[in-house]
């Protein structure tokens, strides 16, 4: 690692930027559904006649920023962000899923010295899913070149509208503290010793409580911030880092897998016309739901670790830093 960092160092050269926000739509699907019954339910099934609409948005912007040597032609690499799960392909093979094809037709366009990198955006309650078709139509390993394709098609038709932006290079970091859902000692040892399900009728959710609970003892030991004070909540640090590449884009990233409508907002308010966000950066904290979700419930919630409000948090401490690196 270490000669990784080293070898790289050696070889660094001044780039031009070429910066630019394409669109990719029909390749991304919130998976969060309204029921008849009115309940919420995540993946509830292709073509179900209970689903009455999806509660949450999508996020087509594909962010990307070309990178070449200064005063040559072809570029050397790339960065695309773009905001669906990268669970497309299936199986119990080792896969580039649809980054590794974003890779080969970006390589069609600019060359196969281009090196593409891919940062997911924020896409906790995004995937691949269209339930409004049969099942065979999102199928997995059926549309991942599809998805590839569709965003370096994105880039392409932008490119056009692409900026060459000066680089004003910035780097900040912020660790903050969050509270960590709390479980009871009763709950402890239902979760270690109790075979007896709380969920009967979704025997999936059983399991994941389960595990979650085990999970939260884990990182108590391992993680979390203990309390000082007798009936505060153990805290998790959350690691938040900013890169100013210019006047108008930054990069973000978050841990943990964040819902889109928080990627959105912390977008519609950054002070910066270009906003790429990478979620699942430096640690997995779960998923990070809006508090409507949370509210909500089924998977996801479930499945979280921090309390209701930790994704409004992490938007509000980026924003401030945010502000702060806007260019004097």
């Amino acid at each position: 690692m270490t000669e990784a960092i080293i070898t790289a160092n050696e070889k660094t050269q001044p780039v031009e930027l070429n910066i630019g926000i394409g669109q990719a739509t029909g390749i991304s699907f919130n998976r969060r559904y309204l029921m008849t019954n009115g309940h919420v339910r995540f993946n509830p099934g292709f073509q179900n006649p209970k689903i009455v609409y999806p509660v949450g948005p999508i996020d087509p912007d594909v962010h990307f920023v070309l990178f070449r040597p200064v005063s040559q032609t072809p570029y050397s690499a790339s960065l695309t962000v773009f905001t669906n799960h990268c669970d497309t392909q299936g199986g119990t093979d080792f896969s580039g899923d649809y980054p590794f094809y974003i890779q080969k037709h970006l390589g069609e366009l600019f060359g196969d010295q281009l090196i593409s990198v891919f940062g997911n955006g924020t896409c906790g309650n995004i995937n691949h899913y269209n339930v409004d078709k049969p099942g065979e139509v999102s199928a997995k390993g059926v549309v991942t070149e599809n998805i590839g394709k569709e965003i370096a098609k994105a880039i392409e038709e932008e490119l056009s509208n692409a900026h060459q932006q000066n680089s004003d290079l910035k780097i900040a970091s912020k660790t903050i503290f969050l509270p960590l859902q709390d479980f009871t000692i009763a709950e402890l040892q239902w979760a270690k010793e109790d075979p007896n399900p709380l969920y009967p009728e979704r025997a999936f959710m059983e399991k994941r409580r389960r595990r979650k609970i085990l999970y939260l003892e884990k990182l108590r030991q391992y993680e979390a911030i203990p309390p000082v004070v007798s009936g505060e909540p153990w805290q998790m640090p959350i690691e938040i880092h900013v890169f100013r590449l210019s006047e108008q884009t930054v990069i973000v990233t978050l841990p943990g897998e964040i819902f889109v409508e928080l990627g959105l907002d912390l977008k519609k308010h950054s002070p910066f016309a270009n906003t790429m966000i990478i979620e699942l950066a430096n640690a997995n904290d779960k998923y990070v739901p809006t508090q409507r979700a949370y509210a909500e419930g089924d998977y996801e919630p479930l499945n979280s670790i921090l309390v209701p409000g930790s994704g409004e948090k992490m938007v509000e401490e980026v924003l401030k830093i945010l502000n702060q690196m806007i260019p004097k």
